[in-house]
């Protein structure tokens, strides 16, 4: 009788640190599959859950790729061996605004936290997207990069049309990248003195790094930093500009004039991306120039040595641009 299958998995087990457990997985349930995730990504909630929880967390990690291994009863058969993108968020498909085809204003969502941080995870066949072709480094991209394609939707930029970005991480350097492949512009990046190697690549794609205070007047602002930085975006935009915000990674209680709006006749645009809708529009930004893409991607390291890739996220100066984990083991990993 074959033993049951056993996973490495990340726990975080308290502030600042983390270890790598094994779970015994035992079969896929029914309506799941098992996926050999091959890189996932470290967004900017994982790096807030990993300073603040305090008590154990084993599920984390969203942004995450990797192959179908194994099939849970009622999948069927033609998703063995396929390459998967993972997704935290479904859509009910049956309320009145899916049906209208807004499945971004469902009233259902199903979340689920999928497990990234892991060598194998099971997670229901609703919640994984079948890519078309087999896995390259660059799709560890494809759930922050259509994060930033909402964001450029919502923000609806026409030619000419000034831009500020605040925020220099990775979705505000996706985003600047899909601003510029649409020749959108000009586009300044609002930089805090930190993260000098997000900065160079921003510059290098063609944005201008100013501060908040030496930001000019522009038509539409961006945020991807904290929610802190939304009224000081509504200072900065024009009369008549729009604010384009996303993240659901910290407290939403921001302190915020709306006289500042009203009086400047400014509109603030949330987004939230729905997922199914918007992977396959990624897939085929990412795959036109992977190359360029791939420079985001700074540091991979093994489980084993995540506590490195987060406190290297954590440093006031930091060289990274965006870490990657994964099950490397003695897979030859590219150190910039």
């Amino acid at each position: 009788m074959l033993s049951e299958p056993l996973s490495r998995r990340l726990v975080l087990t308290d502030r600042l640190r983390v270890r790598v457990e094994l779970e015994r997985l035992g079969r896929p349930a029914a309506g799941t599959v098992r996926i050999a995730v091959r890189d996932c990504g470290v967004c900017g909630s994982d790096l807030l859950r990993y300073r603040t929880t305090t008590a154990a967390h084993r599920n984390w990690g969203h942004e995450a790729v990797g192959t179908v291994v194994a099939l849970g009863a009622g999948v069927s058969p033609d998703w063995r061996g396929a390459s998967v993108a993972l997704h935290t968020s479904v859509a009910c498909a049956a309320c009145s605004h899916c049906r209208a085809g807004r499945q971004e204003n469902c009233t259902r969502w199903e979340y689920r936290e999928v497990g990234g941080f892991a060598d194998l995870t099971d997670v229901p066949v609703t919640h994984v997207e079948r890519l078309p072709a087999p896995l390259t480094d660059v799709d560890v991209l494809l759930e922050p990069l259509h994060v930033a394609l909402d964001l450029v939707a919502r923000a609806a930029v026409e030619p000419g049309e000034s831009v500020l970005l605040f925020g220099i991480g990775p979705i505000a350097l996706l985003t600047l990248r899909c601003l510029r492949l649409r020749g959108l512009g000009p586009v300044r990046a609002v930089h805090r003195g930190h993260r000098r190697a997000c900065a160079a690549l921003a510059s290098a794609w063609g944005a201008e790094i100013c501060t908040a205070r030496t930001a000019p007047p522009s038509r539409v602002a961006i945020v991807t930093a904290p929610y802190a930085a939304i009224p000081e975006a509504a200072q900065v935009v024009e009369r008549g500009g729009r604010i384009v915000y996303n993240g659901l990674s910290e407290p939403s209680v921001t302190p915020l004039d709306l006289r500042t709006l009203q009086v400047g006749q400014k509109s603030l645009v949330p987004s939230f991306p729905h997922p199914q809708e918007s992977f396959c529009a990624a897939y085929d930004i990412l795959h036109g120039s992977p190359e360029e893409f791939g420079r985001i991607i700074s540091h991979r390291f093994d489980l084993s040595e995540a506590d490195r890739g987060f406190a290297l996220l954590e440093r006031d100066v930091s060289d990274a641009v965006k870490v990657v984990l994964g099950d490397y083991g003695k897979r030859r990993l590219r150190r910039p």
